[in-house]
Order: structure tokens, then sequence, then C-alpha cells
């Protein structure tokens, strides 16, 4: 069950993006294998779906964690990277 702790408006292009994460995060976890923001990063730079910018990372690690703070990603969010 998703929980929500902030009601967040999100706009299509940002659903798109939280998509892509869901479905990078849940086939890395299928596989035993939590992955941090960086690491999620790196996946999206790789399949080309944002370019390698600090802006990018940061504008990821922001729809991520808004996210799950509003309750529409329904898998574990990435581990933060000083936990790794």
């Amino acid at each position: 069950m998703r929980e929500a702790f902030e009601h967040k408006s999100s706009r299509e292009a940002t659903l798109a993006v939280i998509a892509q994460a869901d479905e990078i995060v849940s086939a890395y976890q299928r596989r035993g294998f939590q992955l941090t923001l960086r690491q999620l990063s790196y996946q999206f730079v790789a399949r080309d779906f944002i370019p390698n910018k600090q802006s990018e990372y940061k504008r990821l690690g922001s729809i991520v964690n808004d996210a799950r703070i509003s309750g529409v990603r329904s898998t574990q969010p990435p581990t933060p990277d000083a936990e790794r």
C-alpha cells in the first residue's frame, strides 16, 4: 500500500520520469540489488533519458523524493549515497 505524506501535483513529463525510475529500481530489486540515487542517475544517463549534468541529477533527486513523499512511487526509493 502506498502511503502519502504530502500532496504534490505532477506534470506528465514528471510522471514519465517516475515511471522510468520505478521500472529501473524494480528490475534491480528483483535481482537483489538496492540502488542509490547516484546509481539510478547513472542508469538514466546510460539509457539516454537525461544528460550527464549535475542539474539533471538534482532534478531527478527532487522528482524521486517528491514521488516518495506524495505516495506516487510504489517501489522502495533509492538508498541515499551516504548509506553505501
